[in-house]
C-alpha cells in the first residue's frame, strides 16, 4: 500500500468512529490491524498527559503515538499527532524523538 492508501483507510475508519478525537484512536488502530488479517490484533490505550518516564517506557520496545494539544508549540488552535520512536536525555534535558509527517 502507498502512504496515501494507508492514510485513506485510517481516515475512513476514524471518521466512522466519530472523528479525529484522541478517544477514537484505539478502536481505529484495532480495526485497521484486524483489516490486514483477521488473526491480527493490537492492544491500544490512551494515556493523557504522559510523563517523560511513561513515554520512555512505552518506546523501549515499540513506537507510540505522541500527541500535542492545541496551545502547544505545534499549534495554538488544533492538536497534532506524531509517532514517537524513542527518547534520550542529554545534559539533564529530556528529548523525545518523533516522526512528524
Amino acid at each position: 500500500m502507498t502512504f496515501q492508501d494507508v492514510e485513506s483507510a485510517v481516515d475512513t475508519l476514524i471518521l466512522a468512529e466519530g472523528g479525529y478525537a484522541n478517544a477514537n484512536i484505539p478502536n481505529t488502530i484495532k480495526k485497521y490491524v484486524k483489516s490486514k488479517n483477521s488473526s491480527y490484533s493490537a492492544t491500544v490505550t490512551n494515556k493523557n498527559s504522559p510523563t517523560f518516564s511513561v513515554v520512555k517506557t512505552e518506546t523501549a520496545s515499540r513506537p507510540c503515538l505522541l500527541g500535542f494539544a492545541a496551545g502547544s508549540p505545534y499549534s495554538s488552535t488544533v492538536g497534532h499527532m506524531t509517532v514517537c520512536v524513542g527518547t534520550r536525555t542529554s545534559s539533564g534535558v529530556n528529548y523525545c524523538k518523533v516522526m512528524d509527517g
